[in-house]
């Protein structure tokens, strides 16, 4: 990659993660003031979220940053293509699961909530989108050998999570005991299983 598409890189990254704080704000705002997000808010949130993703398989296909030059070493790009192709797959198909679960456009961009989504994939977890699709930016950096798209993932994975804070407020307050009951049945993200002296279950 030569030193102007580098620097072209890093301009949209600086656009990408200050679009994002922007929105996180935002939302929360809107929480406040109209207990749900505004039609343009939804959508740029959906634009954001889609053109990372293609700004991520962009430096991965670049391989931004490589974590080690392989140069005509097949082996070790086998190695970590299969690394990393575990969690992407795993990603698309919780994905997939989660748009099966959410049966509709306007709720899948954080409209018309008018009860908690409980079934299904919802039932391992409680944003299973998130999950989804950290997962496969976390196996495109791994796939690609690309520090620069795990950098993304990271990135995306941070504002993310403070965005579901935000929104975990929100449902509280809308749905109370019933979305407090569902919060401690279901982790955030995933289980973790540990063993002590019998299993027990934690919130990922």
């Amino acid at each position: 990659m030569d030193s102007y598409t580098l620097f072209l890189v890093y301009v949209i990254y600086l656009v990408f993660f200050s679009l994002g704080i922007y929105l996180l704000f935002k939302t929360k705002k809107e929480y406040r003031a109209h207990q749900k997000r505004t039609r343009c808010t939804s959508i740029l949130c959906i634009l954001y979220h889609e053109l990372f993703v293609v700004f991520a398989f962009y430096t991965a296909w670049m391989s931004t940053w490589p974590i080690i030059n392989l140069n005509e070493n097949l082996y070790f790009h086998y190695i970590f293509f299969l690394i990393g192709l575990f969690p992407s797959l795993l990603g698309v198909l919780i994905y997939l699961l989660y748009f099966v679960g959410i049966k509709s456009i306007p709720r899948a961009m954080g409209r018309n909530a008018d009860e908690i989504m409980t079934e299904g994939i919802y039932k391992i977890s409680r944003n299973p989108q998130s999950l989804g699709r950290g997962l496969g930016l976390i196996g495109i950096g791994i796939m690609s050998r690309s520090f620069f798209t795990l950098f993304l993932a990271l990135t995306w994975i941070t504002i993310n999570h403070f965005y579901i804070l935000s929104e975990e407020k929100h449902l509280e307050h809308t749905f109370g005991d019933s979305y407090l009951q569902y919060r401690s049945s279901t982790p955030r993200y995933y289980k973790v299983i540990k063993k002590k002296a019998n299993k027990i279950s934690l919130s990922g």
